[in-house]
């Protein structure tokens, strides 16, 4: 029983890590460059999928299925919780 406990904390775990908090109003944009088109805008605080990276971007997938390059300077991590820390 404790190590099913185990093996699905790190599971849940692991799906956090591939996950970022948008920090400031940010551009996505269609390719990992600050002069490439822009895709579309994000707000600050909304989730997105981490796919890729290359050179200070992270390829994005919003929750509604867009995706683009963004900055990784407008990128935060996500905080995981355990349930008693949540109150």
């Amino acid at each position: 029983c404790a190590l099913l406990a185990a093996i699905t904390a790190l599971a849940l775990g692991s799906r956090q890590l591939d996950r970022a908090v948008v920090t400031t109003e940010a551009t996505a944009r269609i390719s990992p460059f600050e002069a490439a088109k822009s895709a579309f805008v994000l707000s600050p605080g909304e989730i997105v999928r981490l796919e890729k990276s290359h050179t200070g971007y992270r390829f994005i997938r919003h929750r509604d299925g867009r995706t683009g390059w963004l900055s990784a300077a407008k990128l935060g991590s996500v905080a995981l919780f355990s349930s008693r820390e949540r109150g």
